[in-house]
């Protein structure tokens, strides 16, 4: 009787195994919002993004309102973020 038991319980962790490999998240992103000290915002703003760990560099470039996204970067970190805009230093 027991081993019926053992059976079914191995059984259902085998089938619960997959469901919970595919939802392991591998990657994330980093989001942000870029605008001057009198709060105007900044369109076609040069964003990068390096993995510091890996070296992996990822850019963008802010929206009209400012707004920026990095999707699809490493998950971790630390990051180095550089903004670059025409006639500002970086």
């Amino acid at each position: 009787m027991l081993s019926k038991k053992l059976l079914r319980a191995f059984v259902l962790l085998l089938l619960c195994l997959p469901a919970t490999l595919i939802a392991q998240v591998t990657n994330s992103s980093i989001k942000g919002f870029v605008k001057m000290p009198d709060g105007k915002p900044l369109e076609g703003v040069s964003i990068t993004a390096t993995h510091i760990p890996s070296g992996t560099v990822y850019t963008t470039v802010s929206r009209k309102s400012g707004e920026y996204t990095l999707p699809n970067v490493r998950i971790g970190g630390p990051y180095k973020l550089e903004f670059k805009y025409v006639g500002l230093r970086p």
